[in-house]
This record gives structure tokens, C-alpha cells and sequence, in this order.
């Protein structure tokens, strides 16, 4: 498996040049200062062949009033000329460490596609992994805890989206579901269960730019009980503003925990 042992290996075939890259991982390593988009100079790459590094910040409350933050989160996202996400890092900082202490991180590759994108969610000190990986032509969800690893292949399900491709297909299509009276149906990938299920995606009303968006189980038993995701996003913007429900960085007991995460620096 990738696994994404190395940042050699995550980039061996992604088509960004190695300086770009590099630039990429020095930058990663410094401490925050601010909101900010950085185009990458390369020296073989001077012209729209030049990958653009973009920076968002998040911080997730315990639930909307935002009395208490939980964690906060560091994105960094390459693209190619097109505007098109090549890789993404995510960092979880603890709220409270004067140094942003790192605690998990998930790391991502779409050069494979954005629906299905190949992951790695780590939490250190639960010792806990899972994402999605690419074997021999297909996809396989792992789960790994204490070391111990269990697989099991991605099933072939229509409007199938993993890590965070769902995020990326509502960009694609903002305009159009910004509108949309209809709820679509789509499955999400759940490799903490090593399965997927399917859910149902809502616009829930449009106030100017803002559109408002649910994610919930497809059953109105399972989602009378289930926690809702609740997105906002700017259609003008194309931003992705707010999320809230179940977190998948789970609390220090290993307990799920529901957040109200808010963004910037697009």
C-alpha cells in the first residue's frame, strides 16, 4: 500500500514539479502568519505550468455559539494551471499549544480523481488510521489501529465519493445545486466501518451568495436518529464557509464529536 510512507512516494507521479513540491513541504513547516494564497515559483515551471499552494484555516467549536474550540485545522492544497486540487495536507492543531501542536493530519491525493480521492487520516495519539489506498486497479478502504490493519475493497456504487470528494463535487456543480429543488442521492465512504452508505444531499435555502446544503443518511429511520451535516458555502466566492455535525477526529476518549467548524483565508 501507498500509505504515504514518503513525500517522495506521494508525489513520485503527480506531475508536480519537484521544486514546487519542495517549496510546498518547506512552507508546510512553518509556523502560521496569517490567511494567505502563495503561487509557487519554480525554476523549470516559470509559466501557467506553475502549481498554485492555497492556504485555508479552520476552527471547529463545540457547536454554534462558539463558546468552546475543540481543535483547528491548517489546509493546504496544491492545484494545478487549471484550478484543478492535485494534493491536500490538513493539519489538527490543539487549541491550546502556543507551539500549534499537530495531533492528527490527513493527507491526500487526487491525481486519481476527485470523486475518489487516496487518503490517509492519521490521529496520533489514538494511534488510529484509515483512508482509502490504490492496489492492482482498485480501490481498498483500510482501517488501522495498535497496528493492526483491516481492508476491504470499495464497492462499485453509483455517485460514490471518498475523503473529500463530496467537497469537491458540490464545488463543481455549485451553481446548479444552488438551485436545485430536488435532493440527490450519493454514497460516501466510510473507511472507519469499511463500508459506504448511501446519503442524502439538501439545499436547505439560498440567502444572495450564501446556499446552504444537508448531508443525512438515506433512510428516514437511520437519519431520525443520525446526526445531519449542515455546509455553507459562497456561490459567488466558491468558498466552502462553515461545516457542522459529526467530526471524524474523534475526541481524546476516542468518542465521536460534533463540531461547528468555520473558515478562512481562501
Amino acid at each position: 500500500m501507498m500509505r504515504f510512507q514518503r513525500e517522495a512516494e506521494i508525489s513520485s507521479s503527480s506531475g508536480i514539479p519537484q521544486t514546487a513540491l519542495k517549496a510546498l513541504l518547506v512552507f508546510l513547516c512553518l509556523p502560521s502568519v496569517g490567511s494567505q494564497v502563495v503561487t509557487v515559483d519554480t525554476l523549470d515551471s516559470p509559466n501557467l505550468d506553475t502549481p498554485k499552494l492555497e492556504m485555508v484555516y479552520g476552527t471547529a467549536y463545540k457547536d454554534e455559539h462558539r463558546r468552546e474550540v475543540l481543535y483547528k485545522e491548517r489546509h493546504s492544497t496544491v492545484y494545478d494551471q487549471i484550478g484543478r486540487p492535485m494534493k491536500s495536507i490538513i493539519e489538527y492543531l490543539r487549541p491550546d499549544s502556543p507551539c500549534e501542536e499537530i495531533f492528527a493530519n490527513m493527507k491526500s491525493d487526487f491525481t486519481r480523481g476527485h470523486n475518489i480521492s487516496v487518503y490517509m487520516f492519521h490521529h496520533i495519539p489514538l494511534r488510529w488510521k484509515e483512508g482509502v489506498d490504490f492496489e492492482d486497479g482498485r480501490f481498498v478502504m483500510f482501517q488501522e489501529e495498535n497496528d493492526v490493519l483491516q481492508t476491504k475493497e470499495l464497492p462499485p456504487k453509483a455517485a460514490l465519493f471518498a475523503g473529500q470528494g463530496w467537497h469537491y463535487h458540490i464545488l463543481e456543480r455549485l451553481d446548479e445545486l444552488a438551485h436545485a429543488t430536488k435532493t440527490q442521492k450519493i454514497h460516501l465512504a466510510f473507511p472507519a466501518h469499511l463500508a459506504a452508505y448511501p446519503f442524502a444531499l439538501k439545499r436547505e435555502w439560498k440567502r444572495g451568495d450564501l446556499v446552504r446544503f444537508s448531508m443525512s443518511f438515506d433512510s428516514w429511520l437511520v437519519s431520525y436518529f443520525a446526526p445531519k451535516i449542515y455546509l455553507t458555502y459562497d456561490v459567488r466566492k466558491r468558498h466552502l464557509l462553515s461545516f457542522t455535525g459529526p467530526s471524524h477526529v474523534y475526541d481524546e476518549n476516542g468518542k465521536l464529536q460534533n463540531v461547528h467548524i468555520t473558515y478562512h483565508g481562501h
